[in-house]
């Protein structure tokens, strides 16, 4: 396994928001095309394509595991993008450990409890079909978009954890587990709990 993906979808986000304007007609593209190979994906294949390393890239024609994973990263992005006038990118580091996707959804579930977001993870969560996991993503964005939540996202690693589910069901079951914990951990009910008595 290796971590190239993540790097190279956080490469191609930075350089299409250069000089602090996005690249449109780019973003216009990923928008209306969910996979690499359809025909309105084309306009994206000229910056991802030089970016990504010639192992990530498909010899047959049929999409890899790292296109596939790039691709739907940069699909959400376009999505969480649209209409903000800032970068709405960010990496998830050990000094700024929030910027993961389920962990932003977590804050407007914990905000509204919103039982139609706990659908839809749940099915994300339990889906052993990454094409589903692949169409639910994009609402999941539109849900969190709606809810005019500020939250920077690491799109690098949301494309990551997509390449690292499809290389087998232990990495799979890595991916939805930690997925899971970022969206039903509650920070806020930790912090309030009562400690325990010892004595």
């Amino acid at each position: 396994m290796h971590f190239r993906v993540g790097k190279e979808t956080a490469q191609i986000i930075n350089r299409a928001w250069s000089n602090g304007q996005p690249d449109k007609s780019f973003l216009a593209a990923l928008r209306h095309s969910t996979s690499i190979d359809n025909r309105k994906a084309v306009n994206t294949w000229p910056l991802i394509f030089s970016i990504m390393d010639k192992q990530d890239l498909s010899v047959s024609g049929k999409p890899t595991f790292a296109e596939i994973a790039v691709y739907t990263g940069l699909h959400c992005y376009a999505i969480y993008q649209q209409g903000s006038p800032q970068l709405v990118y960010a990496s998830n580091t050990k000094e700024n450990n929030n910027r993961t996707l389920f962990k932003a959804l977590s804050i407007i579930r914990n905000q509204n409890n919103e039982d139609a977001l706990d659908r839809r993870v749940r099915q994300i969560l339990i889906s052993t079909n990454i094409d589903s996991i692949i169409n639910e993503l994009p609402h999941l964005i539109a849900i969190l978009k709606a809810a005019n939540n500020k939250s920077l996202i690491d799109f690098g690693q949301l494309s990551q954890d997509l390449y690292n589910y499809q290389l087998n069901n232990y990495f799979a079951r890595q991916i939805k587990l930690k997925w899971g914990q970022d969206y039903y951990w509650m920070q806020e009910s930790k912090d309030n709990k009562p400690e325990a008595n010892n004595g």
